[in-house]
């Protein structure tokens, strides 16, 4: 990218498990050397009781729901890998607050700006139906959320708002039943901002 671009640095906006990816990157493989701000949004930077709860499955429920994920993931990409299983202890409350925060601590040469997410329960924006009792059950431990990550675990260094979408619109999946979200007018609006900010 960097030689692509003829730059030295670069920012960057993730969404949801990769701003954990970044901050990884940042803190433990040197890329501060090299990356400005990292804009995360819906990142669940204290987990995600929703982690907890897939794993607290009966066995054969949890053994399907990791197949069909694992399947997903070494096909989206070719000599694609996945470990449903790992990623969603890694996602749980518990081991992202005590394993993963301490281990990967913010870099005093990066800037970290961040955006929560929020619908269905508490809210008047409509939600995705397939992610109804997984919000339902999140809003009633960590209060408003998109149906995987609540606005409380979300937010990360310089808090940007709250935006109104579900946890796939924030991406792009549409869905008639959730509300209307424009995520790449969302996106460009992130761009122009780092561009005013000299970024």
């Amino acid at each position: 990218i960097l030689t692509e671009l003829n730059a030295d640095r670069f920012s960057i906006i993730a969404h949801s498990m990769g701003g954990l990816d970044a901050r990884h990157l940042i803190s433990n493989m040197g890329w501060h050397e090299a990356v400005d701000v990292l804009v995360t949004v819906a990142t669940p930077h204290r987990g995600s009781p929703i982690a907890s709860l897939t794993l607290d499955q009966p066995e054969s429920l949890r053994r399907l729901l990791v197949d069909m994920a694992d399947w997903v993931g070494t096909h989206v990409l070719e000599d694609g890998s996945a470990n449903f299983r790992k990623s969603l202890h890694e996602l749980t409350p518990e081991y992202v607050q005590e394993t993963f925060n301490p281990a990967v601590p913010d870099h005093p040469d990066v800037a970290y700006w961040s955006f929560g997410c929020r619908a269905g329960k508490g809210t008047d924006i409509p939600i995705d139906p397939i992610f109804r009792y997984f919000n339902a059950y999140l809003y009633g431990r960590e209060g408003l959320n998109d149906g995987i990550v609540s606005v409380d675990s979300a937010r990360w260094g310089e808090y940007l708002g709250t935006v109104d979408a579900d946890h796939a619109r924030q991406v792009g999946i549409k869905s008639r039943l959730a509300a209307d979200f424009d995520s790449n007018a969302f996106y460009a609006s992130i761009a122009e901002r780092l561009a005013e900010h000299g970024y």
